[in-house]
């Protein structure tokens, strides 16, 4: 009947640590395969028709993209939602990087005042 944690909603020391590494790969993953995705593709949009000239192909071909506007529609979504991933990961961070440091700023002030 023993509790893991004396205060389990508070956040500190090497808990906190970890979780500020987590945020940050995250963000600097989902950042990295956006710009990835972008110079793959050449930018976010699925063109109609493509000329294509690949083997086997003897000399240039029309290949027309079935749906393009059924994937741009998803590939927007895709983006949108990976963009607010982004912004809430910075938000979330710079929010716990204000509230440790406020904590600190704090706990030394205190001290220098007793």
């Amino acid at each position: 009947n023993q509790k893991l944690y004396k205060n389990p909603g508070k956040i500190d020391g090497g808990l906190l640590c970890t979780y500020l590494i987590s945020l940050i790969l995250k963000t600097g993953l989902e950042i990295f395969f956006l710009v990835l995705f972008y110079k793959l593709y050449n930018g976010f949009k699925i063109p109609r028709l493509v000329k294509c000239d690949i083997k086997p192909c003897p000399n240039t071909v029309d290949c027309y993209i079935s749906k393009p506007t059924e994937k741009m529609i998803f590939l927007y979504f895709l983006v949108a939602t990976s963009c607010l991933c982004i912004v809430l990961n910075l938000s979330e961070l710079s929010y716990l990087m204000f509230k440790y440091s406020t904590k600190c700023y704090l706990k030394r002030h205190v001290k220098k005042q007793q």
